[in-house]
């Protein structure tokens, strides 16, 4: 697959600048940073086209330049960021897998706008781990796109995101992780987001004992719409959640067959 390799700050690096920028109460944006490296193969993003996904990601934002995000519109901003992040950066994935270059674009090139989405400065979100603002989005929009959304259904909620991403059995298995947001956004029950928890954690039981990779497109969806229809049963009006169906393919647990020793009187 084409596409560019980028900078990778390492996490000294990366924590000398968080401090600096809880200090000073900002970063100013840059294209370059002299401790951060691209890996050896690959070809390098250039700085023109750093500076196009600044340009490309500060258009998308442009409706809360004003200030910190709302909590009712971080959805929506969560959404067209990583649109404009996949169609800009044009990262290969495995580089986009690794912490340093997420480090870089939110520390180096894009610190500004982090810093509406969350202006705590937790360092969570400014490293490029699983939490980092930009991965999540590019990550969430590489594996849904742009999810069609029932009328009147309100977007995934960050919540309803973390339970399938922060779970990485099902977010390495781009078709299961489909599979879970499509069956959430469906749910027309009450409390969708202790639905998606119930229903994720039912599905997660699945990821051990059942090899998901060998699964056909077909099966994965029967896997995920039997547990859907089970969980949803079982969240009526007392709210309670009901046990994991045994899905196609989970093993049988075998009792053991020892005799139970005696208890001397």
């Amino acid at each position: 697959m084409n596409g560019f390799v980028y900078p990778r700050l390492d996490s000294a690096t990366a924590m000398e600048l968080i401090f600096l920028f809880r200090k000073k109460g900002t970063l100013r944006p840059a294209f370059v940073n002299k401790n951060a490296k691209p890996v050896e193969v690959g070809t390098v993003v250039t700085e023109e086209i750093l500076r196009s996904v600044r340009e490309i990601v500060l258009e998308a934002v442009l409706p809360w330049s004003k200030g910190p995000v709302p909590v009712s519109q971080v959805a929506e901003w969560d959404r067209l960021v990583g649109r404009a992040l996949h169609d800009s950066m044009q990262i290969v994935p495995s580089d986009a897998s690794h912490a340093g270059p997420w480090s870089f674009v939110t520390l180096v090139l894009l610190p500004d706008v982090a810093a509406k989405r969350f202006p705590d400065l937790h360092e969570d979100r400014l490293i490029g781990t699983y939490r980092n603002t930009f991965r999540r989005c590019w990550w969430r929009h590489h594996i849904f796109g742009d999810l069609e959304l029932p009328k009147g259904t309100a977007p995934l909620g960050e919540d309803e995101l973390v339970n399938i991403f922060e779970r990485s059995k099902m977010a390495r298995d781009h078709r299961l992780a489909r599979v879970l947001a499509h069956e959430i956004l469906a749910y027309e029950g009450r409390d969708r987001s202790k639905y998606a928890r119930a229903l994720t954690r039912s599905v997660r039981a699945q990821t051990g004992p059942l090899l998901i990779d060998a699964l056909s497109d077909d099966q994965v969806r029967q896997l995920v719409g039997t547990h859907a229809a089970t969980v949803a049963a079982g969240s009526g009006a007392s709210g309670t959640v009901a046990a994991s169906p045994r899905s196609v393919g989970a093993p049988k647990k075998v009792r053991s067959k020892r005799p139970r020793k005696k208890v001397r009187e």
